[in-house]
């Protein structure tokens, strides 16, 4: 029951850790310039679609998703042709 509760405990101090981290990096960002958000979306009749302002990480999860739903092995170079770029509105 403790080392259930210290678990708890201490995974909820990482996540504040992280939580603070990440709002710390935003802070950093000037106000002025809108953020990029990269998206890619999957042809019909998949209706599978992911957006994000990190652009490596946006192909990370294109690529797992080929690999996991269409059995196709793409290539980080596949992915960027398929990236859409935008900025992002405040």
């Amino acid at each position: 029951m403790k080392k259930s509760i210290l678990a708890a405990v201490a995974a909820f101090a990482v996540v504040s850790a992280l939580s603070l981290f990440a709002v710390a990096e935003d802070a950093k960002k000037p106000a002025d310039k809108p953020a990029t958000v990269y998206t890619v979306q999957c042809d019909s009749p998949c209706s599978f679609m992911v957006s994000g302002h990190d652009k490596k990480e946006v192909i990370a999860v294109v690529i797992e998703h080929a690999k996991t739903h269409h059995n196709m092995n793409l290539t980080e170079k596949d992915v960027e042709g398929m990236v859409k770029t935008t900025e992002a509105s405040k």
